[in-house]
């Protein structure tokens, strides 16, 4: 059982969270189910923009997860969940314009949407000291938006104290019902529009590699470099709106 609040602040929103979480296990320990919820509320005050102007506005969000967790063997661990959250307010950007009916003229999102998803994901252990990690996520809400994500994950030992690490991730959807390239009149669809390329149809494909080095286990003697860790990590990430890029990662970890 747990309880948690959030609190988040920035010069034009303050978020608001409150969180509970309830777990039990099952079937000798194999099963676990965590059923939680949360409820966040943001105040959101936009600063002066010259060319968008958004008065003061709330959002709102409340959440539902259960999640169950099946040790299937010592080396396979399966893990199934739904997700629902119900958001109200202001979901656009309030500085963002969309150009429609030949002028530039501000997004507007609907104020109410339900979001609603499922995953599975698959920890297998393999007999060559390596990992593997499958999931799956199945996603749909009520703006006309669904979507598919598939990914995977393979760890590998090189020795002791050394293991890389490969990702891949693929993720596709369709276009919400309001989204269009372009708009020929300012009511756009239903009074609704959006400069967002995330509304749109999109597909990514996301590939990703690391090497992760313990110095503890490679100079156990060695009373300075057997606190260091050190992590190089580097993924390439494109679309189909024509968006790349290259992340490399770097990080040093000094044990007391």
């Amino acid at each position: 059982r747990a309880i948690e609040y959030y609190l988040s602040t920035e010069s034009d929103y303050l978020g608001q969270q409150l969180t509970a979480r309830y777990d039990r296990d099952y079937q000798d320990e194999l099963l676990n189910v965590t059923i939680g919820t949360s409820y966040g509320w943001d105040a959101i005050t936009p600063a002066n923009d010259s060319d968008t102007n958004t008065g003061d506005d709330r959002k709102t969000t409340l959440h539902w997860n259960v999640v169950a967790t099946r040790v299937m063997a010592p080396t396979t661990v399966v893990r199934a969940g739904v997700e629902y959250n119900i958001v109200r307010g202001l979901q656009h950007n309030p500085y963002r314009n969309v150009y429609a009916g030949g002028t530039n003229i501000a997004e507007r999102h609907p104020d109410a949407r339900q979001r609603r998803d499922a995953f599975v994901k698959l920890n297998q252990y393999l007999s060559n000291r390596s990992s593997l990690k499958l999931n799956y996520r199945l996603y749909n809400d009520d703006w006309g938006i669904t979507s598919h994500e598939i990914g995977s994950n393979l760890n590998q030992y090189i020795s002791q104290g050394v293991f890389v690490r490969w990702d891949y991730r693929y993720y596709t959807q369709n276009s919400a019902d309001f989204y269009r390239p372009e708009y020929p009149t300012i009511d756009g669809i239903d009074g609704y529009r959006t400069g967002d390329y995330r509304m749109g149809v999109l597909s990514s494909h996301l590939f990703g590699a690391a090497v992760n080095v313990d110095l503890a286990d490679l100079v156990p003697d060695h009373g300075l470099w057997r606190r260091l860790g050190l992590s190089i990590n580097y993924e390439r990430y494109f679309n189909n709106n024509n968006y790349s890029a290259n992340i490399v990662e770097t990080a040093l970890d000094f044990r007391f």
